[in-house]
């Protein structure tokens, strides 16, 4: 049996059937916030709430459905769809021999190479690895026509060496983001980022890991945005936040409209009810009433609001008369203890 969280839904006091499980508990907050954002029901006033219930289901049932992010490769997306475009736009177009340069920043005397490759001048050789997963080892100095001896990349091995570059921060990110495996794959290539270009990393973006960690996408969108010194001047850094949103906004589409699930067949509504059957139904309003007219009860709560058992046309001496009283009732109105008669809110 595997631990899933099933989305309990409810329309006012009254629970709703639900078969929607996922695999991560974030993921399943999320939709249950995002339920809980809509309007109330312009009939009944009624609002939908929603909590996320751990229930325990056998995965190799066909019947049972979860939901989880699908399992690409999140390296390859990264280095084609953003990396390797941000850091060296020219090398990915023309796919020359690139030589070795002075690091960009504060690189404390480090050179650069390929695509954001920084390394110290006395490295002795470059680590890549091929897109079948083979690591191999590059010199850092080569001997080309001529005798003389240069530091150089060919755009494949530029692009080998990036790989290894993301893998190791991809790895570094999943250590820090404790739900980074659950991430949809573009939330996944922003942490990657984050953990390879800034300095600090997650430290100086404490609140976007929170966000991340928690699926909240406005916290993320208002905590993604990079800044830096540009001709002495602090600015924002566009060239890497556009694309960065992009990748934000294409992962909260997928939220919103995407659930690959671990089987083809959808799961019956029968199938789960077992695993919910222990809970009772709240109460609805009407219900409520009765109970307190039955017990001769001059008032009861509901929804955290007190109000009287007093029916609509009911005089106070024949209150009086119900509730075995011999004086009449003070009913309470609006902005007393009791707020409204039964038949005065439905």
């Amino acid at each position: 049996m595997t631990t899933v969280f099933l989305l309990v839904l409810y329309l006012g006091q009254a629970q709703q059937e639900s078969n929607m499980m996922f695999a991560d508990i974030n993921r399943c907050k999320y939709f249950a916030a995002r339920v809980m954002k809509q309007p109330a029901n312009p009939q009944t006033k009624k609002r939908y709430t929603a909590i996320c219930r751990p229930v325990e289901v056998d995965l190799s049932n066909p019947k049972v459905r979860v939901y989880r992010w699908k399992d690409i490769n999140v390296i390859e997306r990264y280095l084609n769809e953003f990396l390797m475009t941000q850091e060296n736009d020219p090398l990915l177009k023309e796919r020359y021999i690139d030589y070795e340069r002075d690091a960009t920043g504060k690189a404390d005397g480090k050179k650069e190479i390929g695509f954001g490759h920084t390394y110290n001048p006395d490295k002795k050789f470059f680590t890549a690895v091929t897109k079948d997963g083979k690591e191999y080892k590059i010199p850092v100095k080569r001997k080309i026509p001529g005798g003389a001896t240069k530091t150089y990349l060919t755009f494949q091995e530029s692009k080998d060496v990036a790989r290894k570059d993301a893998m190791i921060h991809r790895d570094s990110a999943r250590k820090t983001i404790k739900n980074f495996d659950e991430l949809p794959e573009e939330l996944k290539m922003v942490a990657t980022d984050i953990d390879l270009n800034v300095k600090g990393k997650f430290n100086t973006f404490s609140e976007l890991k929170k966000g991340l960690e928690n699926l909240d996408f406005d916290v993320i969108k208002n905590e993604y945005e990079r800044s830096g010194k540009i001709k002495g001047k602090q600015t924002l850094l566009d060239r890497r936040n556009k694309p960065t949103l992009k990748l934000i906004k294409d992962a909260e589409k997928k939220v919103n409209f995407e659930y690959p699930p671990t089987q083809a067949k959808r799961e019956e509504p029968k199938e789960i009810e077992v695993e919910v059957s222990d809970i009772e139904p709240p109460k609805s309003f009407k219900q409520a009433f009765a109970e307190a007219r039955a017990n001769k009860d001059a008032e009861f709560t509901y929804s955290g609001s007190r109000y009287n058992t007093r029916l609509k046309g009911e005089t106070p001496q024949q209150y009086a008369a119900f509730l075995g009283k011999d004086m009449p009732v003070q009913v309470a109105r609006k902005g007393g203890m009791v707020i409204k008669n039964y038949k005065e809110r439905t």
